[in-house]
């Protein structure tokens, strides 16, 4: 599935890597979800993202995988 990211600061460079931590919550919640920028060079950064305004409808989609498995419900 996709899940719509905001970062106010992007400084991610190809090779990167991105840890999502407690995604469905976030979802379920205030939108906020914290993650860990692993470097190039193993040097691991705390970052924040927000999935912005999402409607409840939005929300079940994401919940659910994707358009495809929330329509089978």
């Amino acid at each position: 599935g996709m899940l719509p990211l905001l970062c106010n600061k992007f400084d991610f460079i190809k090779g990167e890597y991105i840890l999502l931590e407690g995604v469905i919550a976030a979802i379920k919640g205030d939108g906020i979800i914290k993650g860990k920028k692993i470097g190039l060079n193993g040097e691991v950064k705390n970052v924040i993202f927000q999935t912005g305004a999402l409607t409840e409808e939005e929300k079940k989609i994401i919940l659910s995988g994707c358009l495809i498995n929330y329509n089978k419900k």
